[in-house]
């Protein structure tokens, strides 16, 4: 029987209603090797390290070492990891405050990823600002990495994939792409601003952030639906 226009909409409409979703679902899986490290020194170093396992997880540590600290945040979803860093230093020689972790992950579906992050310092003295991130896969290559740091530059403000460093810069792949099932993805991350090479004359702060957005590609059933729409509207009769 050949589907006329009408039927070929009232079908359509029936895969939709039966969708829960724009897209198939995605779970996401922690590896225990998984870790946050939260550090900050002025005269001596407070560090704190936590190990998310589970999916939702939520990290929030914070480091104190006299006029120094460091907060870090962590949101770990099956729609991927919000990342939040909040730093002060003092401007006494290599006095610092960073966040820095490794997070090993696994889909069970197919699924397109954006990385996007920023970290900005209040400096005048222009000291070591440091923003990071490399995601890979563990068996296989490297998928996007970012690499900037200044060592002389007031103020100074990074976004992730951008070339804004004075001392080094380096950007690999691209920060969007698609993750598979069956492979493990390492994110790796550090952010941090260091009284160095050179003590400062006054202390410094720096706030950012970092963000894996997961977005699942389309379900079977979408797909067949976007082609049941296609179809009743190619077919429509025209006035």
């Amino acid at each position: 029987m050949r589907l006329r226009a009408p039927a070929v909409a009232v079908l359509a409409c029936a895969a939709l209603a039966c969708l829960p979703g724009s897209a198939a679902a995605v779970d996401v899986t922690l590896n225990p090797a998984s870790f946050v490290d939260t550090a900050a020194s002025d005269l001596g170093l407070d560090s704190l390290t936590s190990n998310p396992v589970t999916v939702p997880s939520a990290v929030n540590d914070l480091a104190i070492d006299g006029g120094s600290s460091s907060a870090t945040g962590v949101a770990i979803s099956h729609g991927g990891f919000d990342l939040s860093f909040d730093h002060t230093r003092t401007g006494v020689l290599d006095a610092l405050a960073t966040s820095s972790g490794e997070i090993f992950f696994a889909v069970d579906a197919t699924v397109d990823f954006t990385i996007t992050g920023t970290y900005t310092a209040s400096d005048a003295d222009g000291r070591q600002t440091i923003q990071y991130v490399l995601l890979q896969q563990v068996s296989g290559p490297n998928l996007f990495f970012s690499y900037q740091e200044s060592r002389a530059t007031p103020d100074e403000s990074f976004s992730v994939g951008n070339t804004g460093g004075d001392f080094f810069n380096q950007v690999v792949g691209s920060a969007t792409g698609t993750l598979l099932p069956g492979e493990l993805y390492r994110l790796i991350f550090f952010n941090g601003i260091e009284a160095s090479p050179s003590a400062a004359s006054g202390s410094a702060t720096a706030t950012g952030s970092l963000t894996l957005t997961l977005v699942p590609e389309p379900s079977s059933g979408l797909l067949l639906a976007a082609g049941l729409v296609a179809l009743a509207a190619r077919r429509r009769p025209t006035a």
